[in-house]
């Protein structure tokens, strides 16, 4: 996540990054040890997975007052 107005090519820089580092054994070891499961994918596809989570979990994120601000 990042703030609101990043400048579209630091998301792209970024999300090329982190797809880097999730593609790589070592941290997809770690990370699996850690109960989790690297993903990857683009902006879209990261922003489809917290809408469908906000879905699945809006209850709780309202009662306690979460924002993605």
């Amino acid at each position: 996540m990042v703030p609101r107005g990043t400048p579209p090519d630091v998301v792209a820089a970024l999300n090329r990054e982190i797809n880097r580092v999730l593609a790589e054994p070592d941290m997809r070891s770690w990370m699996l040890t850690q109960g989790m499961v690297a993903v990857g994918g683009t902006p879209d596809d990261f922003k489809r997975q917290i809408d469908a989570d906000y879905q699945a979990r809006g209850e709780i994120i309202r009662a306690v007052g979460l924002t993605g601000e």
